[in-house]
């Protein structure tokens, strides 16, 4: 059974490669009582729409390779929230 964390009591989650109409991605997947999944985000927490999931590990060393650099504010490029 993968790793689940809990949300609030009997709701657990997990981060799962989900297959949609437009390819692979990852969401958070909530699961019942009984530890079966019953729902999912609405959107993709990484959405990567790719064909396989060496394609999601391939785009998650390349993620994490931002650790490495300085964060950047948007208000750098003259956005604001």
């Amino acid at each position: 059974m993968p790793m689940l964390y809990t949300i609030k009591k009997n709701m657990n989650w997990n981060y799962r490669i989900l297959k949609t109409p437009k390819g692979l991605s990852i969401y958070e997947v909530y699961y019942d009582e009984d530890g079966k999944p019953h729902s999912c985000a609405e959107n993709p927490i990484l959405d990567f729409h790719v064909e396989s999931e060496e394609d999601i590990k391939e785009e998650i060393k390349i993620i994490k390779k931002a650790f490495e650099s300085p964060t950047i504010d948007f208000k750098d490029f003259g956005k604001d929230f």
